[in-house]
């Protein structure tokens, strides 16, 4: 059963300028195997079509629960990122596991003529959004090794900066929600 998505309260970390597709597949490879092993009590993910800097919408895939090894699948190469997106233009793939303590965001352009373009390759960004306790270990872990640049921004003013204008809660809301969750969920 989906339900709608929470902000993760804590930092999101954005690759900035978009990366040439192998990049991104290889950025988006040691992501995964960074959350499956700091979320190993998730055998369950949800994938979500991200809309939000499209039109503002968030719509989760119908019937289409992932695990980390078909999460792996969707980002293994260029072509199976681009396969994974929806063929509209700033549409993301979105994952998240049930308590959304992450979430996870990327998109490449589908469009043969697209503007993005980096030594004449293709291009595509991501972006993930850890609990501030997780940061530095992702740094260290993922971005370091890979050289990546990446920009960080609290949460919730990266997400009201992408176009979910609508976003109706507090940082203190949030973390009261996310609490509540969790205490749900150890029930």
């Amino acid at each position: 059963m989906f339900t709608n998505l929470i902000v993760p309260d804590g930092t999101n970390l954005r690759s900035s300028p978009c990366l040439a597709s192998p990049m991104l597949s290889s950025a988006l490879i040691q992501t995964v195997v960074f959350l499956k092993t700091i979320d190993k009590e998730h055998s369950e993910l949800f994938r979500y079509d991200d809309w939000w800097e499209h039109d503002g919408l968030h719509l989760p895939r119908k019937d289409e629960l992932i695990d980390f090894n078909i999460l792996l699948r969707l980002v293994e190469t260029p072509m199976s990122i681009i396969e994974a997106m929806t063929g509209e233009n700033n549409v993301s793939v979105g994952v998240a596991p049930p308590n959304f303590q992450w979430y996870l965001r990327f998109y490449h352009d589908t469009d043969i003529t697209g503007s993005r373009y980096s030594n004449g390759q293709r291009t595509g960004c991501f972006d993930i959004t850890l609990p501030n306790n997780l940061v530095n270990a992702y740094r260290q872990q993922v971005i370091l090794p890979l050289g990546l640049e990446m920009q960080t921004q609290g949460s919730i003013a990266y997400y009201l900066s992408i176009g979910m204008g609508s976003f109706p809660y507090s940082r203190d809301e949030v973390r009261k929600m996310n609490e509540a969750r969790e205490m749900n969920q150890e029930t």
